[in-house]
């Protein structure tokens, strides 16, 4: 338990570095700076793995690299994906606010996007465990579905209104 809270303080931390950056550089640079903060957590994320990789024969099991770089490359691509939306959520946030609801503002994204993970945590391993694997992919697409879908008629609306401003 004492792990745990440790773990979650220092994530925390590490969360608000993103915002310190995007305040701290110059309007013209918040962009760059946040995706710098962001990137130093990837490289964290690559090179954690990766040493794993290295002393993956020390647990001696016959496949067990193999299922250390599959989870290396999944965790990998995992990574990339959360860093873009991660940034531009970021972005978008910081541009969003006025200077006086930004604390509040990212305390509430904040407590929404962990909230979230925690929820999703806790609600995946009871799914894994009373209904299994193949459950939890289906009920994983429902929500790619949903983005899919919505990204889709946001494209649409697009050039629906670029067409009609004929640009």
């Amino acid at each position: 338990m004492a792990a745990t809270v440790v773990a979650g303080y220092y994530s925390a931390n590490g969360q608000l570095y993103r915002f310190a950056a995007g305040e701290l550089a110059a309007p013209s640079e918040r962009e760059k700076a946040v995706s710098l903060v962001l990137a130093g957590g990837l490289i964290g994320a690559i090179a954690g793995p990766n040493l794993a990789n290295h002393t993956r024969d020390v647990l001696g099991g016959p496949f067990l690299g193999a299922y250390l770089a599959l989870a290396v490359v999944a965790l990998f691509l995992l990574g990339v994906g959360w860093n873009f939306l991660f940034t531009g959520s970021t972005t978008l946030a910081m541009q969003a606010y006025r200077a006086e609801e930004k604390d509040r503002a990212q305390a509430l994204i904040n407590f929404g996007v962990f909230a979230t993970m925690a929820l999703t945590s806790f609600a995946s391993g009871a799914l894994v465990t009373t209904q299994g694997w193949w459950w939890l992919n289906v009920g994983s697409t429902v929500p790619v579905a949903v983005i899919a879908v919505a990204l889709a008629a946001l494209a649409w609306r697009q050039r629906t209104a670029a067409a009609g401003s004929g640009t």
